[in-house]
């Protein structure tokens, strides 16, 4: 799969704390922001390296478009609800493509990014 987030990208994130599951996320720790989609879910079950991991109910499986480079959760482990910024719903520079299918109708939870903050 091609990745669909580049360097410069601008996106509309919208202020959401539960993701579903293929959703693209804006989440950040105290040295960066990333932006991943959601692989998993709370209450799923990963299954790697022979081991199987249950995300309780406020953690959630993260992986990024690009695996070969990626950090993601393969790398830090799940992440927690409280460190989900929003869902990336629209990626309007430089080439307009909509992420989501259905677009929230509250416009003051809307903030943008600009991608050059983000570790993919």
């Amino acid at each position: 799969m091609l990745p669909l987030f580049s360097d410069g990208d601008r996106l509309l994130v919208w202020h959401c704390t539960r993701p579903k599951l293929g959703d693209a996320i804006v989440f950040s720790d105290d040295r960066r922001t990333y932006l991943k989609r959601v692989a998993a879910v709370p209450g799923e079950t990963i299954v790697c390296w022979d081991m199987d991991y249950v995300l309780d109910d406020s953690e959630y499986y993260v992986l990024g478009d690009n695996l070969e480079i990626s950090s993601d959760s393969r790398r830090f482990g799940p992440i927690h609800r409280d460190r989900v910024v929003g869902i990336a719903i629209l990626k309007y520079y430089p080439r307009l493509t909509c992420l989501q299918r259905q677009i929230p109708q509250h416009p003051s939870l809307y903030r943008s990014w600009v991608i050059s903050n983000f570790e993919r």
